[in-house]
């Protein structure tokens, strides 16, 4: 990993004890949530002497002359592929006061400048080369290496040239596209394959399929309109995004050439077709679906083929979640991923409570409320932070 610099710089002073509350609690989020920010902080612990690291550095508080900068650096003397030795000599100088003067110094100005958010409510685009971009709202191109990234409408398109020789983000390198709850959002890859992201959906994908497939990973729910490659089957890596009844390892393939289906990995792994034709494989069980055809998968109960309602499973691309005889506890956490409205129970008597009926994310969130404890004869309030309630 080549992390963003504005990352290394907030992990160096963390390790330094000189950060605010406001930096400490965004990277301490972002270390609970980002595999590769964990890793890359761990390791830089591992590179310094442990007592060091317990009291902050603090020995060098005292310490004017700057020999001792390298005894801080690498145990093993060994340079990490990368340049992440520059990275730990940043941390010695942040804590002899002179980060911020090294850090301008040792950035490479062929690195493309790239907005790290504060905001992880947004919809993001973490580059291969560890560059974070908030997508958010607004309309504007991005400059990854030679690849053009266009933001606009809710939708990411990719213009990539295939000229990558002295590129920081090669095309064949994974990026990871996050959607938080709340939102939904849409790719449209290199080779022209459509990708709708429902809320609480994350993404991986290269810039350019430069091999003989077509490879992407979704992990919550995206549908898929594939352009069409007869020389390079497009495949999408399934991995489950609940550690219930599926089992927290269980991962699933589907292969394609040109088609039309929506997955999910809520749960359970789901692949619903439209058109043409999928092989859908899990573990040691596989089926080629037919459109209107169904396919879930779990450790426990394996393969199960049947049809389907198409508003029921693909409705949310227009906004419409279809509830059919669900408790209110599994609504909630429905609610959550749409809405992003945390949901609190005051009542606990009222958890197992039933209903039917539609949620259209297209009207405010009230006017799904109102109807539904109405019916359901309960009471809702929001409180100040925009918690939902339900007594």
């Amino acid at each position: 990993m080549k992390p963003d610099y504005h990352i290394i710089e907030l992990l160096t002073r963390k390790l330094a004890g000189h950060l605010d509350p406001e930096d400490l609690q965004y990277i301490d989020r972002l270390i609970e949530v980002d595999e590769e920010v964990r890793n890359e902080f761990e390791e830089m612990k591992a590179r310094f002497h442990r007592e060091d690291v317990e009291t902050f550095f603090q020995r060098f508080d005292d310490e004017r002359d700057q020999a001792d900068i390298p005894e801080l650096i690498l145990l093993s003397g060994k340079r990490r592929r990368g340049g992440t030795m520059l990275y730990a000599a940043v941390l010695a100088a942040a804590v002899i006061g002179i980060v911020l003067t090294l850090f301008l110094m040792n950035k490479p100005t062929s690195e493309p400048v790239l907005t790290v958010s504060r905001d992880l409510e947004e919809v993001q685009l973490r580059l291969a080369s560890g560059g974070i971009v908030n997508l958010g709202d607004s309309s504007d191109s991005i400059k990854a290496g030679s690849t053009i990234l266009n933001n606009s409408n809710n939708t990411l398109s990719i213009n990539d040239p295939g000229d990558h020789l002295q590129d920081n983000n090669p095309s064949n390198t994974v990026n990871l596209l996050t959607v938080p709850a709340g939102k939904t959002y849409k790719v449209l890859l290199s080779d022209g394959t459509e990708i709708w992201l429902n809320s609480s959906t994350s993404l991986r994908f290269p810039f350019n399929f430069n091999g003989s497939t077509r490879e992407v990973s979704v992990q919550g729910e995206a549908y898929f309109k594939v352009a069409k490659d007869n020389e390079k089957p497009f495949i999408v890596h399934l991995l489950l995004s609940d550690n219930g009844s599926g089992g927290e390892n269980s991962r699933g393939v589907i292969q394609v050439l040109g088609t039309e289906f929506n997955a999910n990995t809520e749960k359970k792994l789901k692949v619903a077709l439209v058109n043409g034709a999928v092989k859908f494989k899990a573990a040691d069980d596989q089926v080629v679906l037919q459109p209107g055809k169904l396919a879930s998968y779990t450790t426990e109960g394996g393969m199960e083929v049947g049809s389907y309602d198409k508003d029921e499973v693909i409705g949310w691309r227009e906004g419409l979640y279809y509830l059919q005889d669900e408790p209110l506890e599994e609504i909630a956490a429905k609610l959550y991923r749409v809405t992003g409205h945390q949901v609190v129970f005051d009542n606990d008597k009222v958890r197992n409570r039933i209903f039917t009926g539609i949620y259209n994310r297209n009207n405010p969130v009230n006017v799904f409320l109102d109807n539904m404890t109405r019916t359901m004869e309960i009471g809702y309030y929001f409180s100040p932070d925009s918690t939902i309630h339900f007594k």
